[in-house]
Order: C-alpha cells, then sequence, then structure tokens
C-alpha cells in the first residue's frame, strides 16, 4: 500500500519531532512511504522562489495525493490547504488518517467538518507514546477495510440526474449510490444477513 503523509510547513519548525516520529512509525508498517511533501521541503528556500517555484510543488503534491491508497495528514496546526487536500483526497476516494496532538488548540470546525465521513479515521494523541501505539492500528484497520472499486456503465440520462441530485445534496457519487444500497439492504434484512461473513 502507498501511503502519503503530510501536515502544516509552518508547523514543521514547533512539531518537527511529531513529524518525524509518524514518519517512523509509519515506515514500522511495511508500506511505501513518501514523507518528501513534508520533511524535505525547505521553507526558506521556498520563500526566496518565485509562483512558478510553488504552481511546479502543488501540482506534484496533487499528483502524489492521486497515486496514494492512503492518504495521513497532521492538522495538529490545522490550516485551508490542508483542510483543502483532506478535501480533495475524500473526492478522489482515497482513504484518510487525520492525526492531532490533543495538547494543540483543537479545532473543533476543522475536525467535526469531516467528523462522520466513512474513508477517514482520526486520530487524536496526547503523547508521541500514544501515536506509536494508535497509528499501526489505523493503518492496519484502513487495510483490511478498503473497499473492492468497481466500475459500471449507466445511461446519459442516469448520469445527468446522479450529478444533479450529489450536487443538491453536496455528496459524492459514491456515497449517494452506497446510500441506496444501504437503503436496500435495510428492507432486505434476510439477504442482507445471509452475505454476511459467518
Amino acid at each position: 500500500m502507498k501511503i502519503l503523509f503530510l501536515a502544516s510547513w509552518i508547523g514543521r519548525e514547533k512539531y518537527l519531532n511529531n513529524y518525524q516520529k509518524i514518519d517512523q512509525v509509519l515506515r514500522t508498517t511495511q508500506h511505501q512511504i513518501n514523507s518528501d511533501f513534508i520533511l524535505n521541503f525547505d521553507i526558506h528556500k521556498a520563500k526566496k522562489e518565485d509562483q512558478n517555484y510553488f504552481l511546479d510543488f502543488n501540482r506534484q503534491l496533487n499528483r502524489a495525493v492521486k497515486k496514494t491508497d492512503l492518504f495521513v495528514i497532521d492538522v495538529t496546526i490545522p490550516t485551508i490547504n490542508l483542510g483543502g487536500l483532506i478535501t480533495y483526497a475524500l473526492s478522489i476516494n482515497k482513504m484518510v488518517i487525520v492525526t492531532f496532538g490533543n495538547n494543540s488548540v483543537k479545532d473543533q470546525y476543522f475536525t467535526q467538518t469531516f467528523d462522520c465521513h466513512h474513508q477517514m479515521i482520526i486520530l487524536e494523541y496526547s503523547n508521541l507514546e500514544e501515536l506509536e501505539i494508535k497509528l499501526p492500528k489505523a493503518v492496519k484497520e484502513i487495510q483490511d477495510n478498503i473497499d473492492v472499486r468497481f466500475n459500471f456503465f449507466i445511461d446519459s440520462h442516469i448520469v445527468n440526474y446522479l450529478n444533479k441530485i450529489c450536487r443538491e445534496k453536496k455528496i459524492s457519487k459514491s456515497c449517494y449510490l452506497r446510500e441506496l444500497i444501504e437503503k436496500d439492504m435495510k428492507k432486505n434484512k434476510k439477504l442482507y444477513n445471509a452475505t454476511m461473513p459467518s
């Protein structure tokens, strides 16, 4: 599994130990880890660069999010940029683990906005020892629960309806279709129970 780790660049000075610990813990999971966008980012060099540097950096970051299976993001210092990246990752059906230290100022809006999303685990930690225990468990939970993905063909009038209803409800197409299936499963409890693993 490919895992991309990111956190606040402005938080590097204060929370570098946390970021390095997250990277270290992720590497114990034996997955392919990319922490370059946070650990190898030189903010002093970046400040001297022009706008093209940041546009190129953002393009590279978006490509990395597209290629990853799991996006781990620390929001101990929450920023609009991090919230945007979480939203983008979820919109392209990526699994996300959001971590934050509870000794930080907890941004209620930030965590509540994403709190109930089925593709995401929110992981609060009070110290690095707790992080070391919780993070591998969260990664395993994501790995064990990665949904089977499939494509299917539908008529254009159905696509138009799907686009309109999802815009209206402000949810993704996959989320809407999942809701329809779950409603049907509740109606057909006997069949649903028969398909559950014993």
